[in-house]
């Protein structure tokens, strides 16, 4: 079984599974909550200006949700079944309370590989899924090594009898 830290794949009987979790954002989460705070406490002492009350009052009511959301682990998972040819993809929220779910043929299937994607002269791999319409599907909750995943993404391979996609730029 080969792992990365957040990326894995192994064999159950005719299923191949490769899984990945992360823990969540949790320093978003902390400075949107922060946020939150310093508006209720800014808005309080200014009760003649409207604006500046309303800003205090609803920034908090739009930035602790999104904070919640970013800071839950969310874990993706592709399950290829080997006997009817068929692979499930599916990401899920908060162990599972929400999750959705897609289901492929091989035949919908082009191959897997590790997708680069560049931003302010830094560089960042996730492995997908890619589809014969184009389409690619996140196969990793987070962004990583490219080593590591292009070893997780060709075991992966070996196992499914999948295409190896040379890597895409984006």
């Amino acid at each position: 079984m080969a792992k990365s830290p957040v990326f894995e794949v192994k064999r159950d009987g005719d299923t191949v599974i490769v899984k990945s979790k992360n823990s969540g954002g949790w320093s978003f989460g902390i400075y949107a909550t922060l946020s939150a705070l310093f508006f209720v406490f800014w808005s309080k002492g200014s009760e003649t200006d409207i604006w500046q009350h309303l800003l205090g009052s609803g920034a908090p009511i739009i930035l602790f949700p999104g904070a919640l959301l970013i800071i839950v682990m969310r874990t993706i998972t592709t399950a290829f079944d080997l006997r009817s040819r068929r692979a499930s993809h599916t990401v899920s929220w908060c162990s599972g309370l929400i999750a959705r779910r897609r289901d492929y043929a091989f035949d919908e299937i082009e191959g897997m590989g590790v997708h680069e994607t560049s931003s302010d002269g830094g560089h960042w791999y996730v492995p997908v899924l890619i589809l014969r319409n184009g389409k690619k599907r996140w196969m990793a909750a987070g962004f990583g090594d490219y080593s590591a995943f292009a070893s997780v993404v060709n075991e992966a391979c070996d196992m499914t009898g999948l295409t190896r996609v040379p890597m895409t730029k984006h």
